[in-house]
């Protein structure tokens, strides 16, 4: 099974069924989709008089490069995150800005240099 994309309520019904019937498999599926630092040893353990349910055992991710770097390489120009204050103001980051600047934050950081302003965030919607 390949990503989930759920339009309509038959859609979410047939999804939701699978998961009931074989959860192995509908989530085995799901987790195919993401890069693992180390993928699981044991995809589901389970017992139920403890109770105690474990899934993915012993797998790794990385939940930022899941969530966002993985999709620079064809998707840098789409829209990530939609931002919007108070003020009227509305700001869309695309994948490649927000990588950007959150990775200078990360880097100021590392060198107890923090400078975060309107600005340095505004300088992504000029690059």
């Amino acid at each position: 099974m390949s990503h989930y994309h759920i339009k309509t309520q038959e859609d979410y019904k047939a999804a939701y069924q699978h998961a009931i019937e074989r959860p192995e498999e509908f989530w085995k599926g799901i987790a195919d989709n993401y890069q693992w630092r180390k993928p699981w040893t044991t995809l589901l353990e389970w017992e139920f008089t403890t109770p105690t349910i474990k899934w993915f055992k012993g797998g790794k991710l990385n939940i930022t490069v899941n969530c966002l770097d993985r999709h620079l390489k064809d998707r840098a120009d789409d829209i990530a995150l939609i931002w919007e204050p108070n003020n009227p103001e509305k700001w869309d980051w695309s994948a490649g800005c927000f990588t950007r600047v959150f990775g200078e934050l990360a880097n100021n950081c590392k060198i107890n240099t923090i400078d975060i302003t309107p600005n340095h965030i505004n300088r992504c919607k000029l690059m």
